[in-house]
């Protein structure tokens, strides 16, 4: 999903399919070369074939290992192919070896959760808004996947203070209606 996806990788675009050779071609001229590799690597991303993505993601890894955006498409690449466990710990630490960055801990809530860990992925949604609060953006995101994750009356708590901060953000009441109705508060919800 183009919009999940872009919530994780700052700048995400859809790359023309028929770039794909163009792509290819300039990893094989320079195997080692970083921007080559992750540029296949995100294309085959963001076109669901996870297991070529992952081939490229980690030549670029070796080029360049602390590359933020690289080792969250990598992240992303393993946990479509069900490599949750490597992805968590990745993503953990990314996490203790760079600042707290909002999109790193919103991809390991998403790990977690995807590897079986509920209550770790409820923290570590909550300690995204907590890295960015007023980003609205991830606000919803967070808020979104502690939907996900079961967590519906925390998410309503979460977008019922931020509705309150920042009242024209129809994103924020488009959140607090879902919360609210997940949770079995349809009044509150039409409302």
């Amino acid at each position: 999903n183009h919009e999940l996806l872009s919530g994780f990788v700052p700048d995400w675009h859809v790359e023309d399919c028929s770039r794909e050779s163009e792509l290819v071609e300039a990893a094989k001229a320079d195997p080692k070369a970083f921007e080559a590799n992750y540029a296949v690597g995100v294309f085959y991303l963001e076109h669901g074939a996870f297991t070529r993505s992952l081939e490229y993601l980690e030549w670029a890894r070796g080029a360049k290992p602390g590359d933020i955006n690289n080792s969250r498409a990598l992240a992303l690449a393993l946990l479509g192919t069900k490599r949750d466990p490597e992805a968590v710990n990745l993503l953990e630490d990314l996490t203790k070896s760079t600042n707290q960055n909002a999109a790193t801990l919103r991809l390991l809530a998403l790990a977690y959760q995807l590897s079986g860990e509920q209550q770790k992925s409820l923290e570590t949604y909550q300690r995204a808004v907590a890295a960015a609060p007023s980003d609205v953006d991830n606000v919803f995101s967070s808020g979104m996947g502690l939907i996900s994750a079961g967590a519906q009356e925390q998410a309503a708590e979460l977008f019922t203070s931020t509705t309150t901060s920042h009242p024209g953000e129809a994103k924020l009441w488009l959140g607090l209606g879902i919360a609210q109705d997940m949770a079995r508060r349809k009044v509150d919800a039409i409302q």
